[in-house]
């Protein structure tokens, strides 16, 4: 092999493991949110609303839009309220997740422990409701969680505890 060959494939190779170096470390941040379980306190402390529910509808707020990142909107049955008090029903304005770590995707029938917060009045506009409607949504590091029908999580535990402390 001739000494100009053995130049190519070194250079090739340094192109090689550069690139894939560079992919990975402009990726990583991409890849995934980075949120640990969040605790009891801190996300109640953080959200506007916290209840527990079954999600009764969910449908795509633009259904012409990729699905990706898709702006939904969720209905929730409310079983048990913690804070903000909402009763009966309530919608959520929130995306489907994907990268943003804003949003998550929710299940018809399944029930969740919400953490919501207000939308910004940017986010809001986002979806088809009247000027000025106050919305909620939901981002993946606020505590939002699926839970088990008929048990009370140890989360859920520590809520009843630390709202009860508050009272």
């Amino acid at each position: 092999m001739s000494k100009t060959n053995v130049t190519l494939r070194f250079r090739a190779g340094v192109l090689v493991v550069a690139t894939v170096t560079l992919a990975l470390v402009h990726a990583a941040p991409a890849l995934a949110c980075d949120c640990s379980m969040r605790k009891p306190a801190d996300a109640l402390e953080q959200a506007d609303l916290v209840f527990s529910g079954p999600v009764v509808s969910a449908r795509l707020a633009r259904p012409s839009e990729p699905d990706g990142e898709a702006l939904t909107i969720v209905e929730f049955a409310i079983a048990r309220s913690w804070k903000g008090r909402p009763i009966g029903r309530i919608v959520l304005h929130t995306q489907r997740n994907s990268v943003s770590c804003e949003g998550k995707d929710f299940i018809v029938g399944q029930r969740y422990l919400v953490f919501a917060r207000k939308n910004s009045p940017q986010v809001s506009r986002r979806y088809p409701v009247p000027s000025g409607t106050v919305t909620y949504g939901v981002s993946m590091c606020g505590g939002t969680q699926a839970q088990a029908f008929g048990v009370t999580s140890p989360y859920e535990q520590e809520l009843n505890r630390l709202v009860i402390q508050v009272r």
